[in-house]
């Protein structure tokens, strides 16, 4: 077979494994009263050790909330009042905020990795 090809392939299947990869946040949008509390879920089809959290506010850049590795949480230091969580298995992990305020108005992005 000529190098070249097998080359084409192999990225071909590489590419092919990358799109099944899929993380999901639900609800996909949420809107909160002040005061009342927000539960925020992500799936992975993938079974990554690592899940993270990430606060976004305009005009700021992403900022890392927590993330677990396995299930053991890790947290930013200014976290721990604010966020609550939990990653019942591999697949899932919930954000919590017990009661919702402007300070918290974002955008609230999951992702994982292996």
């Amino acid at each position: 077979m000529d190098p070249r090809l097998l080359c084409c392939v192999i990225f071909c299947l590489l590419a092919a494994t990358f799109v099944d990869t899929t993380v999901k946040q639900n609800p996909r949008y949420k809107l909160a009263r002040v005061g009342k509390p927000v539960n925020l879920i992500c799936s992975q089809t993938m079974n990554h050790d690592t899940m993270y959290w990430y606060q976004k506010k305009p005009n700021q850049a992403p900022k890392l909330l927590l993330f677990y590795y396995d299930k053991i949480l890790n947290r930013e230091a200014d976290t721990f009042e604010k966020f609550q969580s939990s990653r019942p298995n591999n697949s899932f992990c919930s954000l919590y905020i017990g009661s919702a305020g402007l300070e918290y108005s974002a955008m609230y992005l999951c992702a994982s990795s292996r």
